[in-house]
């Protein structure tokens, strides 16, 4: 079992194929060695992620919401998903904004609503996410114009409370 929580940490980012690289090399953690031990603290990592989720970290809210949705450490949670790739998307976490996205496109944990999919996938697109851009544009294809222009408003609705929120913290 792992003592230091920052290789958990580290051992779920590899995981799920978007680890901190850098940070591992510079902690000095073997690779190999954490990947073996990922597939034995699977719950240690997911308490990790909740405490730091908790706390108010984007980045925590997005793989803890990640977790959720893939069972990964605990039974698959649509809907704890949801409220976790929600909170990290209002944070302004591009991939968060595109996978809430996804599960209104898709219903997952919600309600289908392609109005507030294209608003939360659009706003990850205008971050520059190239799989966003691609996904607002064929939802898009599936929408009527009266939903696009009600979409395109609660994106900048969000968009102005995500920057009123960043120009909060200190």
């Amino acid at each position: 079992m792992f003592k230091n929580t920052y290789a958990l940490a580290c051992i779920l980012m590899l995981m799920l194929s978007t680890c901190y690289c850098d940070e591992l090399h510079a902690q000095g953690i073997d690779n190999s060695a954490v990947q073996e031990a990922a597939h034995n603290d699977s719950e240690e990592i997911l308490k990790w992620y909740l405490k730091r989720a908790e706390q108010g970290e984007a980045k925590a809210q997005y793989f803890l919401a990640l977790l959720y949705r893939n069972g990964d450490g605990t039974p698959v949670n649509c809907e704890e998903a949801v409220k976790w790739f929600q909170r990290s998307a209002e944070q302004g976490y591009s991939s968060a904004q595109l996978l809430i996205g996804l599960m209104y496109k898709n219903g997952e944990g919600v309600p289908v609503s392609y109005v507030k999919a294209y608003a939360w996938m659009s706003l990850s697109s205008a971050q520059g996410d190239e799989d966003a851009k691609r996904m607002v544009n064929n939802l898009a294809n599936k929408m009527t114009s009266e939903q696009i222009v009600e979409a395109q408003k609660q994106a900048a609705k969000l968009k102005q409370n995500i920057q009123k929120q960043n120009s909060t913290k200190p």
